[in-house]
């Protein structure tokens, strides 16, 4: 996606169909992706234009361009970290930004880790 780049070779089966797959891993922005056939089949390239946005809550980024999303018994509030943070005291973790209280606890808001008695 800077210039000309090969993606991959795929091949139709016997209904014609061709499946392409693509992994994208860009800073956010908008995109146009240009895919052509070999110089010998005639069939015009077909662009498209992909939009790759940046991590959101419950994501972190352990790798420059990705997001990862936290896997249950940790949370993250902030898109800009690292690593997922292990849960709190008091809460339960189902994964990504979710932080819900146990009984006995509260939370004095939903975005905050901190949890009370």
């Amino acid at each position: 996606m800077d210039g000309s780049q090969s993606l991959g070779s795929n091949t139709s089966d016997a209904t014609g169909v061709a499946l392409l797959f693509l992994r994208v891993r860009k800073p956010p922005g908008h995109y146009v992706v240009s895919v052509a056939l070999p110089e010998h089949v005639i069939v015009k390239p077909v662009n498209f234009s992909l939009l790759v946005r940046g991590c959101v809550p419950g994501e972190v980024s352990p790798i420059p361009d990705t997001c990862e999303e936290c896997i249950p018994g940790f949370y993250s509030l902030d898109p800009t970290q690292l690593l997922c943070s292990p849960c709190p005291t008091g809460a339960k973790c189902s994964g990504g930004s979710a932080l819900n209280p146990l009984p006995g606890w509260w939370q004095s808001s939903a975005t905050s880790a901190q949890m009370h008695r």
